[in-house]
């Protein structure tokens, strides 16, 4: 399975386990099994833009450790231009699960679109901490036909943190995601844009 060019990296795998040998142009964790962390260990490690398609239901991160930013632990970090597919945001589409462990994705680098997917239970709790499903700090990233929700952050973006960054939400639902002061939803921080079209919004920030 190849990202780069016109195969996509198929996850096929509901698990949480890393890429045997990232770069090498081929998903597979220890056991051969295509999971999104390893497809997305594959899609950073290579050049040009990748394609991802989830065909998995239900995904959980399973492995502790919220701060780090190299995709090892806790949650996805993207680092370079690619596209993630899932099912749809509906009950029977493709749910992203964090266990309240960390937030689900960071987007560090390059042009990232994410579709078709419910992102939830992202938790990043202390009281500096933003973005407690998805945050983006640099690059640019379209959310397309997402729902976010009952996602927490302990100062601000509850939902989503946009940091100086390019964030376009198109038919995004966040719903039920909570802040500790600033923007339940959505926040953005210095000079990031944002560009909205459709979709709906109920979160809460103290």
């Amino acid at each position: 399975q190849g990202g780069g060019g016109p195969d996509p990296f198929v996850v096929d795998s509901d698990g949480d386990t890393a890429d045997a040998d990232p770069g090498d142009g081929v998903c597979a964790d220890a056991d051969g099994a295509c999971t999104l962390r390893a497809a997305i260990d594959e899609a950073n490690a290579t050049s040009g833009a990748d394609v991802i398609e989830v065909e998995v239901n239900d995904i959980t991160i399973a492995i502790e450790g919220a701060g780090e930013d190299d995709n090892a632990t806790g949650d996805f970090d993207i680092k370079g231009d690619v596209t993630i597919v899932g099912l749809g945001k509906q009950l029977e589409g493709t749910r992203i699960d964090a266990a309240a462990l960390d937030r689900i994705f960071d987007v560090h680098e390059g042009m990232v679109r994410i579709e078709g997917m419910h992102l939830t239970n992202g938790d990043v709790p202390a009281e500096t901490d933003k973005g407690g499903a998805v945050q983006i700090v640099g690059g640019s990233l379209t959310l397309a036909s997402v729902l976010i929700s009952s996602s927490n952050a302990g100062l601000a973006g509850g939902g989503i943190e946009n940091s100086n960054a390019s964030l376009v939400l198109d038919d995004t639902d966040l719903l039920q995601n909570t802040a500790g002061k600033y923007g339940g939803g959505l926040h953005v921080t210095g000079d990031g844009t944002t560009e909205l079209t459709g979709g709906q919004a109920q979160s809460r920030s103290a």
